[in-house]
């Protein structure tokens, strides 16, 4: 079978994932302005936002945990040679998928009217619950697929269906509203729902035709299922039971994050409140949500492209039997996520202040980005581990340390924002030690199953690195904004100062990551195309000892 390695299938999950995330901050901004902008443009935004919370909470019970846990088994099978016990999962886990997501569409679709009245509380929001309830089905059924694919480790595909995708649903969702604006802005709202529809149907008709070629490739892949044990009725049956024991914790696990988001809008206000901070708290809660954890988030997307790597490569690994190559594919996976993410969080630390003062004007919201930054390292770390013990076959285990971290952060949210001394930054603290230690649990997990990783070994060169590149890009932002304040007035060195400064960082990371050893010649020859030119640009330039480019 043809496989991707480790790396390239991260950058290209990475690409898609931020390709998507554009188009989809694009539509956002469209969209308002094509429903008419003002209140009419608030309004039809409001119907489609009362869509998108059920539509959220239904597909991430039908759709999330099934990929992994697809992907984990079948390359397990896959890597055994076992190429019709693959097969047959698969078709167990669509069946699956089609009654459950079939079901939830079904009763979201004639559940719309009740569901605008009670819940929503705007009966002109039916139309658009309805129109999104058969996306519920199809990007279900896509999920499988992709899990299919994952655990055959090819990522350009799956990556490639993502942005089919997105492309789909933000110009079905641009027509559509243009078209049915006249009919109303409900059924406006309702043409932007119905993109999320369309989007899932394209994606699935492309997967469809993936999943067929990579069928093809099984059959001419040599022997198969020799010595395998369980057919028919009996194996299915078995599938579904280690389908159902992998989905049901990792899928409780995706619904975390949304838990700590609502932690945040549940606890935060009313804690302000009691510190005495009333009348801002709605607005010191704006700056947390909307100002800086945004920017959390933003380095977080390579290292989610990582994890759906780990978890099919340990998988696979561990049903041959090599628990050396365990080990050093988790370690590389811990590696790659702190390489990405400390100086991405170095970074937003050094420009904290800078970035919330140019893009939103709200200065007060730098010590806040200050804080998150360092949950993007925390982060990434937890979604690196997670999928580790989940290739191994250990779900449970990130579900509950996921929990715990929730119940830490609602402890340390309640403690420290109703202290009127640290308000809003509590619950910034929160959120960190929140996710810093479900990954030290994780870690904790991984080295009782005997799969610890060095890091020392694996974090001391990038931190290092990015703690010097941090340096060098707060000193480079003072230089540059004083000399363009000089020069054009005071309004004019934030933007301009914040690119050089960021130009500068990559710079000072990109030789000292290299010079210490933190990135390697045969990590940057994996990347695609352009991979080999850049060894031999960094050689040439001696970025590498001799030792390691010999």
């Amino acid at each position: 079978m043809r496989q991707e390695s480790f790396v390239v299938g991260a950058f290209v999950l990475m690409a898609s994932s931020l390709f998507s995330r554009v188009l989809g901050a694009t539509y956002r901004i469209l969209v308002p302005l094509l429903m008419g902008g003002g209140h009419q443009g608030a309004v039809g935004m409001g119907l489609y936002g009362m869509a998108a919370p059920i539509y959220g909470v239904l597909l991430s019970v039908s759709a999330t945990g099934l990929p992994v846990a697809v992907a984990r088994m079948v390359a397990a099978r896959v890597s055994l040679g076992r190429a019709r016990a693959a097969q047959r999962l698969f078709r167990a886990a669509f069946v699956l998928v089609a009654l459950v997501g079939g079901a939830f569409a079904l009763a979201l679709f004639f559940g719309a009217p009740w569901y605008a009245r009670h819940v929503a509380r705007d009966a002109r929001a039916a139309p658009a619950v309805a129109a999104v309830a058969p996306a519920v089905l199809f990007v279900s059924l896509g999920a499988v697929y992709r899990g299919f694919l994952q655990g055959l480790r090819r990522m350009t595909p799956y990556a490639v269906s993502q942005v089919v995708e997105q492309l789909a649903r933000v110009g079905s969702i641009l027509l559509l509203v243009v078209l049915l604006l006249p009919e109303g802005v409900e059924w406006a709202a309702a043409g932007a729902a119905f993109g999320a529809t369309l989007g899932g149907v394209a994606a699935l008709a492309y997967l469809v035709r993936q999943h067929r070629q990579a069928l093809r490739e099984l059959a001419a892949a040599g022997p198969r299922d020799a010595g395998a044990a369980g057919a028919g009725e009996a194996g299915a049956a078995a599938d579904l039971r280690e389908l159902i024991s992998l989905a049901v914790p990792i899928s409780l696990s995706y619904m975390v994050m949304p838990l700590v988001t609502f932690i945040d809008a549940l606890l935060v206000p009313s804690r302000l409140h009691a510190a005495g901070l009333g009348r801002e708290a709605t607005a010191l809660y704006g700056m947390l949500s909307g100002f800086a954890a945004p920017f959390m988030i933003m380095p977080t997307t390579f290292t989610a492209a990582l994890a759906l790597n780990v978890v099919p490569a340990v998988s696979e690994l561990q049903a041959r039997g090599d628990r050396a190559g365990v080990r050093a594919r988790i370690a590389l996976g811990v590696r790659l996520a702190l390489l990405v993410t400390l100086p991405a969080a170095a970074g937003l630390a050094a420009l904290a202040t800078p970035i919330e003062t140019v893009i939103f004007r709200a200065p007060a919201a730098g010590p806040l980005l200050f804080i998150l930054s360092f949950g993007s390292v925390a982060i990434g770390l937890q979604q690196v581990t997670a999928a580790a013990l989940q290739g191994l076959g250990r779900p449970t285990v990130p579900m509950l340390t996921l929990f715990f971290g929730a119940a830490v952060k609602f402890v340390l949210t309640y403690v420290l924002t109703g202290r009127p001394e640290v308000n809003v930054a509590g619950a910034a603290v929160a959120t960190v030690a929140a996710f810093a230690s479900a990954a030290a649990l994780n870690a904790l997990a991984l080295a009782r199953l005997g799969c610890g990783v060095s890091w020392w070994r694996a974090g001391a060169a990038p931190a290092v690195s990015a703690a010097l590149m941090g340096l060098g890009v707060a000193a480079a932002f003072d230089a540059v904004d004083a000399a363009l304040r000089r020069l054009a007035g005071d309004a004019a060195g934030g933007p301009l100062a914040i690119a050089v400064a960021v130009a500068a960082g990559v710079a000072i990371y990109g030789v000292l990551a290299a010079r210490t050893g933190a990135v390697r010649p045969e990590d940057v020859q994996s990347l695609p195309r352009v991979g080999r030119t850049l060894v031999r640009l960094g050689r040439a330039l001696r970025l590498w000892p001799r030792a390691a480019g010999a």
